[in-house]
């Protein structure tokens, strides 16, 4: 192996990595891969390799003094900050039954690794991307496991003394230790005193090997530390010193839980001892008032035990107390403010409706007003024409009156650009404003010979576009209208007070809408299927709320399956394959069918065909999604061509027909009229490089710009 490398070694089984080339690294004994700078100063690799040295060896916190003196010099070195987050949760990697090396925990924290120090600068300063991934894979294992030991440190009891010794000697001489035998008797004796005293041969007995889980939680709990050694080489042990530095940690903590240690020695002197038990005057075990002076330390530590359980216990019941009260406190609280928070709803909601009530009142009112008013100037302007025609009469000339047949001049005639402004008296009425070839085209005004008006855009010598009926019933609409029906999108203002606004198809209220009552403020949004709240929809009323699946404005329940002889069911018919609702075997409500030929519809189902708001995919890849009629595109949609480009707007009999928006595959887009499939009527035909073309179009060609 190459010198400079001899000391990148694996971090799970120490053994010699393997150079692959490309900083990529395999161990041969455990063939775990990692990612490594090679570039490293040989001290700093020689430093990190002596400290990755001691915590495979159990010595966790003088790795973790070896390491923050690494990272104090090389504040940048990633090496060191991983070692060091390893360190602290004292992890080994020990084999299991397939041969693969799985973490340890020695050093259990409450702290999880995600919020260590040590981790979110091993993240940070990690500048290889895989080497990042494989560090964050084994803190989440680590992170598993330090979770299961929570779970059993929680449920442990807490102890008053932590007995701290080594039980067998250095190099196996021997069966016990003598502090090992000075620990029994202390055990015993302490116990009979009525102290909680955690001493391994008795309280690991049940711990099943999982012995992290049972000595964290006594070391942080227990008051005093007795440390039992007859040698500086028992206290300098491995497991011995990584439970007494522990204590001496939690202490330094948490100064105010008065956490305190005792060095009981023999056979050496005091002064040998590691610094950091110097600070405690050590007992002889050979003197023969040990005992004695142990049981004042213990006296001083825990002054009236007794006293300290009554008080511990009592101030127990008043956090408890306490507790409740605040729980009691808070739910009431939080009672009282949804209470109120429910009724600022309500009168906000009362207000809204009396508001909108007004709203819609005092617009009733103006339109009234609007409707007298344009009534007495038709008035005035029929009593005026009534006059010149008898002027006109008197001087011998004569209004021809004109019956105008125009059912197919629109779609077969020869087009010529919209004529001036022209009155013509038709078999159902008068009409004043543009024509195209002696008939209405174009912007107009007609009026019905039964009292109802149109003011609006005409094509093909009929109501076709933007327009508005007031109708002699006193209702009005404003919208969408097609061949002189209200067609597309649109809102109508009832006699009674009630509005409509949304999707028409022929006069009818179908696709998506609102409908208002002025009776009982109650508002329906929802599905409607020629002229009936039919599909899923919302009912809100002042006392009640329904929301679910309506038909013929019936409430039929949350799911098309409430009604009792609806069943859902799969089943081949003439069409296809269908799966969903039916009633005696009949498509009806939600539903899916995939037709013969390859196409799939999905969505509301009438009387066996799809009928409502849903969608269709073609074989061909197509897609349409919108309003549809006896299983035709009709209405309000969106289809979505597979060879590119795609068109949204009003559709009849699975044309395009009406006010719609297309955009061609090649980056061309067409906004205007169409009729029965062609650009035809007034519309904007933008091209992909810019140039714009607007005016009247016939069977897609422009004959008259704007």
């Amino acid at each position: 192996m190459d010198e400079k490398l001899k000391n990148y070694v694996c971090e799970k089984c120490g053994g010699e990595l393997k150079d692959m080339g490309k900083g990529r690294f395999l161990c041969p004994y455990c063939k775990t891969e990692f990612f490594k700078e090679v570039s490293l100063p040989e001290e700093l690799v020689f430093n990190l390799y002596t400290a990755g040295f001691a915590r495979k060896n159990n010595r966790f916190e003088e790795a973790l003094e070896m390491y923050d003196t690494i990272i104090r010099e090389y504040p940048d070195c990633f090496d060191a900050y991983w070692g060091a987050t390893l360190s602290d949760y004292g992890i080994q990697y020990e084999k299991d039954y397939d041969g693969k090396m799985v973490p340890t925990v020695h050093r259990f924290s409450e702290t999880p690794i995600s919020t260590n120090y040590y981790f979110i600068n091993a993240v940070k300063r990690c500048k290889l991307k895989h080497e990042r991934k494989r560090i964050e894979k084994s803190a989440a294992e680590i992170e598993k496991i330090r979770a299961q030991i929570k779970k059993t440190v929680g449920t442990q009891k807490p102890y008053d003394i932590f007995l701290c010794y080594k039980e067998t000697p250095i190099g196996g001489q021997g069966f016990y230790t003598p502090e090992f035998k000075w620990a029994h008797n202390l055990y015993m004796d302490l116990t009979d005193l009525g102290y909680k005293v955690f001493f391994a041969k008795e309280c690991l007995t049940t711990a099943a090997g999982d012995y992290e889980a049972h000595i964290f939680p006594a070391l942080r709990s227990a008051k005093l530390m007795l440390i039992l050694t007859s040698s500086v080489e028992h206290v300098e042990s491995v497991w011995v010193k990584n439970e007494w530095s522990r204590f001496i940690r939690f202490a330094a903590e948490n100064p105010d839980a008065g956490k305190r240690f005792k060095v009981i020695y023999s056979g050496f002197k005091p002064e040998t001892l590691p610094r950091a038990l110097c600070k405690e005057q050590a007992l002889d075990h050979d003197d023969n008032d040990w005992f004695g002076d142990l049981k004042r330390v213990i006296e001083d530590t825990f002054l009236d035990k007794q006293k300290l359980q009554e008080e511990r216990k009592k101030k127990e019941v008043e956090e408890q107390t306490s507790l409740f009260a605040r729980m009691l406190a808070e739910e009431r609280k939080r009672w009282e403010s949804e209470e109120a928070a429910r009724r600022k709803e309500e009168v906000a909601e009362r207000e809204k409706r009396e508001a909108e009530r007004d709203k819609r009142d005092e617009e009733e009112r103006k339109r009234r007003e609007e409707e007298d008013r344009r009534r007495r100037e038709e008035d005035d302007r029929r009593r005026r024409e009534d006059e010149e025609r008898r002027k006109r009469d008197e001087d011998g000339g004569r209004y021809q009156n004109s019956t105008v047949s125009y059912a197919n001049t629109y779609s077969s005639g020869a087009y010529s650009e919209p004529s001036s402004y022209a009155e013509l008296q038709l078999h159902d009425g008068v009409y004043k404003g543009a024509t195209l070839n002696g008939i209405p085209h174009g912007k107009g005004k007609m009026f019905y010979s039964d009292g109802d008006v149109y003011d609006g855009q005409f094509a093909g010598g009929l109501p076709n576009g933007k327009g508005k009926f007031i109708f002699s019933s006193g209702a009005e609409y404003l919208g969408d209208v097609v061949d002189g029906d209200q067609h597309g999108q649109g809102k109508m203002w009832f006699k009674n007070g009630d509005v409509y606004e949304g999707s028409w198809n022929y006069d009818k209220m179908h696709g998506k809408g609102e409908y208002y009552w002025e009776k009982n403020d109650d508002v329906y949004t929802g599905d409607f299927v020629n002229g009936h709240r039919t599909g899923y929809g919302k009912l809100e009323t002042y006392s009640d709320d329904k929301e679910g699946y309506f038909e013929r404005n019936k409430f039929m329940g949350k799911t098309y399956g409430s009604s009792a002889n609806r069943k859902y069911v799969s089943v081949h018919t003439s069409e296809g394959f269908y799966t969903g609702y039916a009633i005696n075997g009949v498509p009806y409500g939600e539903g899916k069918i995939k037709f013969t030929n390859g196409d799939t519809y999905e969505g509301p189902f009438i009387a066996g065909q799809p009928n409502g708001n849903g969608k269709f995919v073609f074989n061909n890849g197509t897609v349409y999604t919108g309003g549809v009629v006896d299983g035709n595109q009709h209405g309000y949609g969106v289809m979505t061509y597979a060879g590119g480009g795609s068109y949204e707007g009003i559709w009849k009999d699975d044309k395009l027909h009406g006010k719609g928006t297309y955009r061609y595959k090649n980056g061309d887009v067409y906004t205007g009229d169409w009729f029965y499939g062609a650009r035809t009527g007034y519309g904007k035909y933008t091209y992909a490089n810019g140039r714009v073309e607007e005016g009247y179009f016939k069977d897609g060609k422009l004959i008259r710009r704007k």
